[in-house]
């Protein structure tokens, strides 16, 4: 947020200036501070060859190959909402989560169906912006938001949770802390 805000603010040269400053800020902070060190072992733990992310990333591999599979039985409608692979679930308990929930939304609705549901939450969030705002620019940062949503419910079973209502909300209402005319 505080990029946007920068970039919504500022001009060129000022933009340039505070980007060289935080780079070197960044740089010093990585380098000469246990931070790097940490950082760098997070990366190392998640891109490494742990087990545990090998066990996870194969899981969801195999997961995303049965949805697929299931998409490609009926694209253009899908299976319904109510819907799941028996021999791919991911719990018990719920037995409509996947990993990939981006993909499970395709495999249930179909492409007509996501195409209808994207559409309906674009035009919703959209026309928030528009009534409030104008400019290009002012959709940007929705498309943005709209971008991360669809692509968080690639990796995790994020895109109807929490942090995909917030995503979703960010969305539609980014353009309210931000007009031309306030000064």
């Amino acid at each position: 947020m505080v990029f946007a805000a920068i970039l919504i603010e500022a001009k060129a040269s000022k933009i340039f200036k505070i980007s060289i400053i935080t780079a070197v800020i960044l740089s010093f902070i990585i380098i000469f501070t246990p931070v790097g060190d940490m950082l760098f072992k997070v990366i190392e733990t998640r891109f490494g060859n742990n087990t545990n992310n090998s066990v996870s990333d194969s899981y969801r591999e195999w997961q995303n190959r049965s949805l697929y599979n299931s998409f490609m039985e009926m694209p253009i409608f899908g299976h319904g909402i109510g819907y799941y692979i028996p021999n791919a679930l991911r719990s018990e308990t719920t037995k409509y989560l996947y990993e990939s929930q981006t993909l499970s939304m395709l495999m249930s609705l179909g492409i007509i169906g996501c195409a209808c549901l994207l559409l309906l939450i674009v035009f919703t969030c959209l026309k928030a912006v528009s009534k409030e705002s104008n400019g290009a620019f002012t959709y940007m940062m929705p498309l943005i938001f709209l971008a991360m949503w669809l692509f968080s419910g690639s990796v995790n079973p994020l895109l109807f949770g929490a942090s995909g209502g917030s995503i979703l909300f960010m969305t539609a209402k980014f353009h309210t802390l931000y007009k031309r005319g306030d000064s």
